[in-house]
């Protein structure tokens, strides 16, 4: 169970290697440069070498009106309606010399990751930010519980027994008091009990829950990469083939191994370090520990029950989570950095590693670290 709540608050970090979207600096960086070059062209125009050298602008004049020092010569060339369309058809309008603002205000209107694709194959610029758009839509599928509340709730609770700040007092006006239990939940208006006292294990029942769906990123970028290659009859387009990495992925893409990943507690602002809690250094791939991981810290402080566990004899007051009810994300250390300038974190991984060795110990004895280490080995979990 460690590992699914790992990848659940786990987020992901988009790939490096994609151009960056225009900002507004860009953009006023962008229209002043062309200005400039307007005020060049016109100032070229000009009649006299002291306004060309200043960058001086030469107003347009009226139809009749003609500065006193300009010749005929001198006087620029209007241009006729049949120059302007020999123009365009020169040189017609395309999508690729459209501002990058625009192009993805059209690609925000494609609804379909497979039409978002196929229409980034009309050009490499197309693509630069179909790339972002295909890869932004993959993490979304990623680190779908990072921010949301959790809690490990045993099936023993008593009614109104809930972890602080889990529910606002308008909520908890607005849960109910009684429940009725289906016989089968497919089927529910067939009761099996009726007016059950309300609890916070109900919550965990079909009722009122639904069961996290993980998906396969390697299955569906295949899917996607295969549905656009199914659009061409002929089955071969050079531009998509050559488009096949970018489009294939799989999770590890999102994970990188070679920078530091911790967790954090958003509530208490508190963070844990993964070399802190993992049993030995080579365990840690990036955001995910092999042995006993951020998954398994999450869980041993969220547990939430009114009687005590009796399948582990621990001093810690395990079944009252001091993190029940709280939300948590893993992130990068620099992403961390950067987000928390201003916002003071404490750093708990001493502390929560004492508590690990504490559960550990009362659960495997003291050889716990090498009969974990063992389990791992064995590719068992050790929650």
């Amino acid at each position: 169970m460690g590992k699914e709540i790992e990848r659940l608050v786990t987020v992901p970090i988009q790939r490096q290697d994609l151009p960056p979207r225009p900002d507004v600096t860009t953009s006023t960086d962008s229209e002043s440069q062309l200005q400039n070059e307007c005020q060049t062209v016109e100032a070229t125009a000009g009649s006299s070498p002291q306004e060309m050298q200043e960058g001086k602008h030469l107003k347009r004049k009226a139809n009749s009106e003609e500065r006193a020092d300009s010749s005929p010569h001198q006087q620029q060339k209007k241009t006729k309606p049949s120059d302007a369309k020999d123009e365009a058809k020169t040189n017609p309008a395309t999508l690729s010399k459209l501002p990058v603002e625009l192009q993805r205000l059209i690609f925000d209107e494609i609804f379909l990751i497979e039409d978002i694709a196929c229409f980034g194959l009309a050009s490499q610029q197309l693509w630069a930010i179909a790339r972002d758009y295909i890869d932004t839509y993959y993490a979304s599928f990623l680190g779908s519980w990072a921010g949301q509340r959790i809690v490990f709730v045993g099936d023993d609770v008593e009614t109104g027994d809930y972890p602080p700040g889990l529910f606002s007092e308008e909520e908890l006006d607005e849960l109910p008091e009684t429940v009725d239990i289906p016989y089968n939940y497919e089927v529910p208006d067939i009761t099996w009990e009726e007016d059950v006292p309300m609890t916070l294990h109900h919550f965990t029942l079909p009722l009122f829950a639904r069961k996290e769906k993980f998906l396969n990123l390697s299955e569906l970028s295949t899917d996607i990469y295969t549905a656009c290659r199914d659009r061409n009859k002929f089955r071969y387009d050079p531009a998509l083939k050559s488009t096949y990495r970018d489009i294939l992925t799989e999770e590890a893409t999102y994970y990188p191994q070679d920078r530091p990943w911790i967790l954090r507690n958003l509530i208490t602002k508190e963070f844990v370090r993964s070399e802190a809690i993992a049993l030995k250094p080579e365990f840690i791939h990036g955001p995910f520990i092999d042995g006993f991981g951020f998954g398994q810290v999450i869980i041993s402080r969220i547990c939430w029950s009114t009687d005590p566990c009796t399948s582990i004899n621990c001093e810690l007051p395990i079944h009252r989570g001091v993190w029940a009810g709280h939300a948590f994300d893993v992130t990068t250390l620099a992403t961390h950095r950067a987000e928390t300038m201003e916002t003071e974190w404490r750093d708990v991984s001493e502390e929560v590693a004492n508590e690990i060795a504490i559960i550990c110990a009362s659960k495997y004895g003291p050889n716990w670290h090498k009969i974990i280490c063992g389990r791992f080995y064995d590719g068992r979990d050790a929650s």
